[in-house]
């Protein structure tokens, strides 16, 4: 991530334009998995002063660098959240963090061989409710493949009319890591509720969404409820500047 941002002053360029494309002004953005802020940042701009950002973000060793950027580029619409969304509450649930070369892939699933440290969980649902947010505009969730709970713990949110649009990671091996969770159930959740999901290329290509879920691999995908055909959807991939430790 810090390469990228250094290199080309964006990371994931085309997953930062999906979300801009769907927020305007006074519009609310949910990072869950914020990591250092590369995406609450632009979005809070985007969203201005009347919008809100949740920027969720569970690591211990990530969490001081989300705060220090929010801070250091006067964010003042973002509210931080150290814990991680899954399906329900419990105070102290096992986080397994990365090594440096690893950077910001903790995981809630036993990983790198590493002893985990504790950490609270609670669902979308109720973090929604906490903070009396009257909507979502966007939910992206990186939370290395514990989307399917995340998911579940948000059903209230992703019932309503109309749901947030969804960007998500998609990763077989890393869903598999779960006890009860088979590749692709977060994709089955969401059709479910009556969404339409596509690889996050093929919708900017304007190509018909996935006719099954996905199960092998891994791609960056986004969800919505329901798109008018004739609707043209452009992106501009630019540089925007922010400031990141």
């Amino acid at each position: 991530m810090g390469f990228h941002l250094l290199v080309d002053g964006q990371y994931e360029p085309q997953t930062e334009d999906f979300i801009l494309s769907r927020l305007s002004a006074g519009g609310v953005f949910v990072d869950a998995g914020a990591n250092i802020g590369v995406f609450t940042v632009s979005a809070a701009r985007q969203v201005g002063a009347r919008g809100r950002v949740l920027a969720v973000e569970p690591s211990p060793a990530v969490f001081p660098y989300l705060e220090q950027n929010i801070r250091l580029n006067h964010l003042e619409n973002v509210l931080p959240l150290r814990l991680a969304l899954s399906d329900g509450t419990h105070d102290r649930v096992p986080f397994y963090t990365a090594p440096a070369s690893h950077f910001g892939m903790g995981a809630l699933a036993p990983q790198f061989h590493t002893e985990p440290c504790s950490v609270v969980t609670k669902s979308l649902d109720e973090v929604v409710a906490d903070n009396a947010l009257p909507f979502v505009s966007v939910l992206k969730v990186d939370v290395e493949g514990h989307e399917f709970a995340v998911f579940r713990g948000a059903r209230k949110l992703l019932e309503k009319t109309p749901g947030p649009a969804i960007v998500f990671e998609f990763c077989d091996w890393a869903e598999m890591r779960f006890p009860h969770t088979r590749p692709g159930q977060a994709q089955e959740f969401l059709r479910d509720l009556g969404y339409r999901i596509w690889r996050l290329r093929d919708y900017r290509a304007g190509r018909p969404p996935l006719e099954a879920p996905l199960t092998c691999g891994s791609a960056m995908l986004v969800a919505e409820r329901a798109r008018p055909e004739c609707e043209l959807f452009t992106f501009n991939i630019r540089t925007r500047p922010v400031t990141l430790l």
